[in-house]
């Protein structure tokens, strides 16, 4: 019994500290404020780089000077109206030719290939080898280009007078057979008429050849040189004229290559 009365003791006393507890206001310390977000930088684009136009004259001297290598037969000079045969065997003439009547046009350059005839050009001028190594400036190869040109006009020469002592000899012996008193006088002048005859056939054919021989070594780049080693003068020329004009590759753009 006791127990209950003590707790029932302890209840009431503590009524009023709850009362008062629950009386008593409940302050709340103040939240500081949160820090405003960082700024955000604006956004800054860099403007595209300027890339400087190459000077207009400077083209136009490029233009002019460059090499390029194509078939031997592109840029062929043409007139407003063509009409005639021509006759080739596919050498640095080109194609083989048939008659024909039509009105001139720009030959449009097939692809080029090494394996058929090609030459160097200048803007649409197709230059000679002697030429284009003056271009380039090998004078070493350019001297014994030269001299084997001078060697084939010599003997180109040398042929046309034996076809001139031919003609000589020949016409001495018609008339000597024509002036003749007896048969063995006749066979003998008919001889020396034949000799000269043959001379006459023997020097045009020999002129013939050295001078085909000849304007083979000025005119066909393949009689003379090699492609892989034109190619690479043809690129050396064009980059020391783009440094020359101050160009880029990029400005002008590159030489045909073979395809």
């Amino acid at each position: 019994m006791k127990p209950l009365i003590l707790s029932l003791a302890l209840v009431a006393l503590s009524l009023p500290c709850l009362a008062s507890a629950q009386d008593t206001p409940v302050v709340h310390a103040p939240v500081p404020d949160a820090a405003p977000p960082a700024p955000v930088p604006p956004l800054v684009v860099a403007p595209p780089p300027v890339v400087a136009e190459p000077p207009a004259r400077a083209l136009v001297d490029y233009s002019a000077k460059h090499l390029e290598i194509h078939p031997a037969w592109a840029f062929a000079p043409y007139s407003p109206v063509r009409v005639g045969v021509r006759w080739g065997t596919g050498g640095f003439y080109g194609p083989r030719s048939h008659w024909h009547v039509g009105v001139g046009v720009p030959v449009v350059a097939p692809p080029l290939n090494a394996s058929q005839p090609w030459a160097v050009f200048q803007q649409q001028k197709r230059l000679t080898v002697p030429e284009y190594l003056g271009v380039v400036g090998d004078s070493v190869q350019a001297q014994a280009l030269d001299h084997d040109i001078r060697q084939a006009k010599t003997w180109s020469n040398v042929f046309l007078g034996v076809a001139g002592a031919g003609a000589v000899t020949a016409v001495a012996g018609i008339v000597q057979a024509s002036a003749a008193h007896d048969r063995f006088e006749y066979d003998n002048a008919m001889g020396i008429a034949t000799l000269g005859g043959l001379g006459i056939v023997g020097g045009l054919i020999g002129r013939s050849l050295s001078s085909a021989h000849a304007f083979e070594l000025q005119n066909d780049f393949k009689e003379s040189l090699t492609f892989s080693e034109t190619e690479a003068a043809v690129e050396a020329y064009n980059a020391q004229l783009r440094k020359d004009l101050g160009l880029r590759e990029e400005d002008t753009g590159r030489a045909p290559r073979v395809r």
